[in-house]
């Protein structure tokens, strides 16, 4: 099996009989909701495989390196798509950050850092003796087809891709042999387990 789709448990959607069509609507046409237009749902099984190998191939924004393959969801603005990661930067470094403002360090929290911002758009709060806090997050720069689109103070996690086949048949021997080891209800087998 070389794609994730084909190795998941499928059964025929109940609710158009594999068509992928039902009632018509303005917004949506024919296209049925319960597949999403593809005629077949994921079983249970198959939903936790799915959700086993989103597990196995999401990475914490900060281990990402420039030339990395994330899957972004453009959700009408941005890229949607597979991208490849092009620049990484702190985001207290580029002051576009989203943090607080402290009037002393003993507001800061733990592990925070205060950075001043000479010069910039927070000068003024700066003059009456506030301070930025350093935001945490990254500016993660993505890149896919010729357009580029900029994460801005990033610090969840992100969907990697490898690009490596020799990777991605290792992930999928991997998800193959979690999917067997479960029940119909997609939770882990006990007799498998203790095996």
């Amino acid at each position: 099996m070389s794609k994730l789709s084909e190795l998941l448990e499928k059964v025929t959607c109940g609710r158009c009989g594999g068509s992928g069509h039902y009632s018509f609507n303005m917004m949506h046409g024919t296209v049925c909701y319960g597949c999403g237009g593809s005629g077949v749902k994921l079983t249970k099984r198959g939903q936790a495989a799915k959700d086993y190998w989103t597990w196995l191939c999401t990475m914490d924004c900060r281990w990402l390196r420039v030339g990395d393959r994330v899957f972004q969801q453009g959700g009408g603005y941005g890229l949607s798509g597979w991208c490849t990661v092009t620049a990484i930067e702190d985001n207290a470094a580029t002051q576009n950050g989203s943090g607080r403002f402290l009037k002393s360090a003993d507001d800061a929290t733990e592990g925070s850092a205060l950075i001043e911002l000479e010069g910039s758009k927070y000068s003024r709060l700066i003059e009456d003796g506030y301070r930025f806090l350093e935001y945490s997050g990254l500016n993660i720069t993505l890149e896919r087809k010729g357009q580029k689109s900029t994460l801005g103070g990033w610090t969840g996690s992100l969907l990697t891709g490898t690009g490596d086949a020799e990777m991605n048949a290792t992930l999928l021997k991997a998800v193959a042999a979690y999917q067997a080891s479960l029940t119909k209800q997609g939770k882990v087998s006990k007799r498998k387990a203790a095996a």
